[in-house]
């Protein structure tokens, strides 16, 4: 099973945020359209979970209040990964 490799770029402002991605195959560097990128604020943040899809050039877009959250990109046939996560385990 291939990784997933997941890129991102945050831009923060004091009541809002931007998120922008790509979700890339790490083995090729191709983008992975089609995979389900969420966003989940962690415990005590107070915003709601996101999700949407990567469209055909794997990139994806959030906006988002000011807080911290855990991104998460999943394909068929990948293993999930998490940004800032170091072992596929």
């Amino acid at each position: 099973m291939r990784r997933v490799f997941l890129a991102v770029l945050c831009g923060c402002a004091a009541h809002a945020a931007v998120i922008n991605g790509v979700v890339l195959d790490r083995a090729t560097g191709r983008p992975l359209a089609r995979s389900l990128v969420a966003l989940r604020p962690v415990e005590g943040a107070g915003s709601k979970a996101q999700s949407v899809r990567a469209n055909r050039g794997g990139q994806f877009h959030f906006t988002v209040s000011a807080g911290a959250y855990l991104l998460r990109a999943t394909r068929s046939g990948f293993a999930p990964f998490q940004y800032g996560q170091r072992d596929w385990k």
